[in-house]
């Protein structure tokens, strides 16, 4: 693979009931836990079994808007 940018499309389909992500983080007590729903997405390209690149990136999801009547 020549060196310089590259880019590969991919697509997935994410489940319908699939939670928000949230995070949080009590900063008045300590004694109350950090909580947090996180979702990342790993990468790992190989090339020609000598070349190996890993990326991770943060999804921020968030649910599906709930029509007001």
């Amino acid at each position: 693979m020549p060196p310089g940018s590259h880019c590969v499309g991919f697509s997935f389909q994410l489940p319908e009931n699939l939670g928000s992500s949230f995070f949080y983080k009590n900063e008045h007590d300590a004694k109350k836990p950090d909580a947090k729903c996180k979702y990342t997405l790993k990468v790992t390209f190989k090339a020609n079994g000598m070349m190996k690149l890993k990326t991770k990136q943060v999804l921020i999801i968030r649910e599906k808007a709930v029509k007001m009547q």
